[in-house]
């Protein structure tokens, strides 16, 4: 017993009878349940004739089944289409997982995507998590569902039941509670790239119980600095 997603076209959901066919593949299958029915589309698919789409989403909803948004952020993704299209999760494109803890701009707009999904009671998706480094802050994002080569690779439906009965999520993904909150964070990593030769020699000395060095990152321009003056 899983759930299954199903990558739907465009030239799909633009059919008249999209969710009377959805209704009789079902019907063909009685021990299905249909909440246990992903649709997927990337948001390109609604382009064009919006209403129809969100009419023809909105039938397969009545039926149970579910729908989400995939590769948001490289196309014609914005927050207010994201409103009006009846979706359960929005999966965020790869492009921006792997390149968040490299890439600080990456980083803050996976911060602000899920600031802005989370509320609107849509799950949050993380693709092309290939690295158990991508887990935790994911986490400390408020992302907690991700898909990638990490967690599995394609592999034949009747290899599906012993992956699943032996997968663990890695040690460091499982919490019972996030670390630091988002901004903290956020900040922690921007400082860390702002100043990262200067925070290298602090922390050097700091450690091997030396005196500071003399050259210390300006507090007043330096995103850590300015962390380290607040409560945070």
């Amino acid at each position: 017993h899983t759930r299954v997603s199903v990558n739907v076209a465009a030239i799909q959901l633009k059919d008249p009878d999209f969710a009377e066919r959805v209704s009789k593949a079902l019907l063909r299958h009685p021990a299905v349940d249909p909440r246990d029915l992903t649709l997927e589309m990337v948001e390109s698919a609604a382009i064009g004739d919006t209403e129809r789409t969100i009419a023809a989403m909105q039938e397969t909803r009545r039926l149970g089944v579910r729908w989400a948004l995939d590769d948001f952020g490289t196309g014609y993704s914005s927050l207010t289409h994201l409103q009006r299209l009846p979706v359960d999760e929005v999966k965020m494109d790869q492009s921006f997982t792997q390149a968040a803890l490299a890439d600080m701009t990456s980083l803050s707009i996976m911060n602000g995507l899920a600031a802005a999904i989370l509320p609107m009671r849509r799950a949050l998706v993380a693709e092309g998590v290939d690295d158990v480094s991508q887990g935790p802050a994911l986490l400390d994002l408020g992302c907690s569902i991700g898909q990638g080569y990490i967690i599995a690779r394609p592999m034949p439906p009747e290899e599906l039941p012993a992956w699943i009965s032996t997968w663990r999520p890695d040690p460091a993904w499982q919490r019972t509670r996030v670390n630091l909150r988002r901004w903290d964070h956020l900040l922690l990593l921007a400082g860390w790239q702002e100043e990262e030769a200067h925070l290298v020699q602090l922390a050097l000395g700091t450690l091997q119980s030396e005196a500071p060095p003399t050259s210390l990152p300006d507090v007043d321009r330096c995103r850590l600095g300015l962390w380290c003056n607040v409560p945070g």
